[in-house]
């Protein structure tokens, strides 16, 4: 029980709002209840102002748009009452409002409530006192305040610019809260197939699927007017390096590959006691640049287990030279003066095995050297062949 006594001198009769707050012991928590008590005096006479007040709002209130705050009063007795002022008050209201309400009659009178168009999402609280001045004494009469809410509005807006140069672009996009409280959502670029190998983004995002095929997702934080920027940037440079490097690669292939080709290979042209006896050998000789080339020889090798054999035919290249030994065969020599560009030359000889061979018989490897340019000689290997008979 919460017994209340006024100050007599302090307070005129009237409706007064008393605000009551209570704390338990030990808790932190506090319960807090608005009385409305009417305040009389038996010591005065005649009639004196008394009206009952009820003040309406919408429960949420879009703060960008106009809203009315509905009061309702009633004259409790007789007495005329001439301009009743109205105060509203609270965190985002101060307007007054004046009306006349004649003895035991009610009215109602609508206040247009206006409030900032920034303010903030919340819980806003609405206080109503009309005030009637009798014989130079003010009379105060308070309503049940008003809660309502102001209600949230606005997004997350994204704006987006784009640079670029040769070989990389950038897309940034700003993404600002408009709104009145604190937002979170999810901001998502489209992330393709082949292009995303060559993207980066800023900050880093995560990489999240739908029906539509895979995003860059970033979740977005932002308070009231608070902005950030995402960006994704599309980077060829790796790609332009790969290529780049394969076609210097390419052209120090061409650059520094031989310009001369050699191919060896051998045919059986003569047999007995079901091996191998005769053999021609062949060797093509190519010029696949597209210059001359000077002073070109020819060496190639024999086994010692064959012999050479001294036949030429008409228009067959002879060797210059041949050098035997008994313990690592035979050298042959051909000098060719020149070859012109993409010439092609063949030069051929026979030889004999001194046994019938049956199976393989692995021909040494036949180098070309040749000048490239004056004092700068480089040799060319040919393949490696071999020939088999029989089992």
């Amino acid at each position: 029980t919460l017994r209340i006594k006024p100050y007599i001198d302090s307070l005129n009769p009237g409706y007064y709002l008393i605000n009551i707050h209570i704390r338990p012991n030990s808790q932190d928590s506090v319960v807090r209840k608005s009385v409305l008590v009417s305040l009389r005096s038996d010591s005065l006479t005649g009639y004196l102002p008394s009206l009952r007040l009820k003040a309406t709002a919408p429960a949420s209130i879009d703060p960008r748009k106009p809203a009315t705050l509905t009061v309702d009063l009633t004259n409790l007795n007789r007495l005329d009452i001439d301009n009743a002022i109205i105060k509203v008050r609270s965190s985002q209201v101060n307007v007054d409002a004046t009306t006349n309400i004649d003895g035991l009659a009610s009215t109602s009178v609508d206040i247009p409530l206006k409030l900032n168009a920034n303010a903030l999402h919340q819980d806003d609280q609405l206080t109503v006192t009309a005030f009637v001045t009798l014989n130079n004494k003010t009379y105060q009469f308070d309503a049940q305040p008003v809660i309502y809410e102001i209600a949230e509005y606005g997004e997350i807006a994204a704006t987006t610019a784009t640079s670029s140069n040769w070989l990389a672009s950038t897309k940034t996009t700003t993404l600002t809260n408009t709104g009145n409280a604190p937002k979170t959502e999810s901001y998502h670029e489209h992330k393709p197939f082949f292009i995303s190998w060559f993207q980066r983004t800023s900050p880093a995002s995560t990489v999240t699927k739908d029906d539509e095929g895979k995003w860059f997702t970033w979740n977005i934080e932002l308070p009231v007017g608070g902005s950030t920027t995402v960006s994704v940037t599309t980077d060829y440079t790796p790609l332009a390096i790969i290529a780049a490097a394969i076609i210097i690669l390419i052209a120090l292939y061409y650059l520094l590959r031989s310009p001369i080709l050699v191919k060896k290979s051998a045919v059986v042209v003569g047999t007995r006691d079901g091996g191998l006896t005769d053999i021609k050998i062949l060797i093509e000789i190519k010029n696949r640049s597209a210059v001359s080339i000077k002073n070109v020889r020819l060496l190639d090798k024999i086994p010692r287990i064959v012999q050479l054999l001294e036949e030429h035919g008409a228009g067959t290249l002879r060797p210059a030279k041949v050098l035997r030994n008994d313990q690592s065969g035979t050298l042959l020599s051909w000098n060719i003066n020149e070859l012109d560009a993409h010439e092609e030359r063949v030069v051929s000889y026979r030889i004999r095995t001194k046994l019938s061979i049956v199976g393989r018989l692995h021909l040494p490897i036949s180098v070309v050297k040749f000048e490239r340019s004056p004092g700068r000689t480089r040799s060319t290997k040919s393949n490696i062949s071999q020939i088999g008979f029989g089992q």
